[in-house]
């Protein structure tokens, strides 16, 4: 069996208690992210668009650092990579060592953007020597992520990234080298909507659990985080229970969206208690937008329960226009 084909033990994923930088999806934001010492770990949304700078927009299309439905921003992701690392010549040696700055979450918002995003990472990245810390105690990881499966409040939405062709691409990056293997790592999701009345189910995690094993993804990379709505998941966390035992090398994610307001730090304090109950919070981090007042939260947490009303309402009525239209249109060519 070829070495690209074996499975391999790798490093265990970073500890998931890391300070994000979320969405950043901008220069100056990357900057100051890079920049900040707290932050250890950034976010940032991949499309496929133009890059805007001082001589107008580009007519070429690539893959840009942007959160639909903008398609426009002044990131590439080639320019988002080349800020992310450091590039040391040694004078003993002509190659250049390359190293991450910081943990790089890329979250792919269309299936388009994963190819080109894989090759220039082949290009600028693996093709060189990486100086990734090989003791392991400052190693960088890239994670990989997508909303592959219908979530809570969008069951019937269209996904923009479907599990098969995202695992497809994925999978024969990573096969290549076994670099690529030990320092990147998936994370996936279900594409939801925080204003839904009903949390994530066991068939959500089922779903997840057989595309996290028959794709055999614990063996071809560096681990598997679930990323998980933090207000979608108070509703009920127990479906988690059971893949985080039954699989202890997985984390789980808890996140707020861009454009969500901040969530309740009661809100959050009643997922950590779950998942100290069960002896699983070691493997629970947050990338969330907490409220900074008792107060705050409280109206915040109200505002959406208020917009989740109108917005089930609105969506409960369109069936049934949608299902009175099928029927009517039955009994008309009958």
């Amino acid at each position: 069996m070829d070495s690209q084909d074996s499975p391999t033990p790798y490093p265990e994923l970073p500890n998931p208690r890391q300070n994000w930088a979320h969405s950043t999806c901008s220069v100056e934001e990357l900057s100051n992210a890079l920049n900040d010492p707290e932050i250890t770990a950034i976010e940032s949304d991949i499309v496929c668009g133009s890059v805007v700078s001082d001589n107008g927009i580009s007519s070429v299309i690539e893959p840009i650092m942007a959160h639909p439905p903008s398609k426009h921003s002044d990131l590439s992701f080639q320019m988002f990579f080349e800020m992310s690392t450091t590039n040391d010549r040694s004078i003993n040696t002509p190659s250049t060592s390359s190293s991450i700055k910081k943990h790089l979450k890329l979250d792919f918002k269309e299936i388009e953007a994963v190819g080109p995003v894989l090759d220039i990472l082949s290009q600028k990245m693996f093709q060189n020597n990486v100086d990734n810390s090989s003791d392991g105690s400052h190693q960088k990881t890239i994670y990989f992520n997508a909303d592959i499966i219908h979530g809570p409040g969008l069951r019937n939405a269209s996904l923009s990234v479907h599990s098969d062709e995202f695992m497809k691409i994925c999978l024969q990056f990573l096969k290549q080298d076994l670099r690529r293997q030990k320092q990147c790592a998936f994370s996936l999701g279900w594409k939801s909507d925080c204003r839904s009345f009903t949390g994530y189910t066991k068939n959500d995690i089922k779903k997840i659990k057989d595309i996290i094993q028959s794709n055999d993804l614990l063996s071809y990379s560096q681990g598997v985080v679930l990323a998980a709505n933090a207000r979608v998941l108070v509703r009920d966390p127990h479906p988690f229970d059971s893949i985080l035992k039954e699989i202890p090398e997985i984390q789980l994610l808890v996140w707020t969206g861009t454009g969500e307001p901040p969530i309740s730090a009661g809100k959050i304090k009643k997922i950590k208690n779950h998942f100290q109950e069960i002896n699983c919070m070691h493997q629970v981090g947050f990338d969330c937008q907490i409220a900074e007042s008792f107060l705050s939260g409280l109206l915040y947490d109200s505002a959406v329960e208020i917009a989740g009303l109108l917005w089930n309402a609105q969506h409960y009525l369109e069936q049934k226009i949608d299902s009175m239209r099928y029927n009517t249109k039955i009994l008309k060519n009958k």
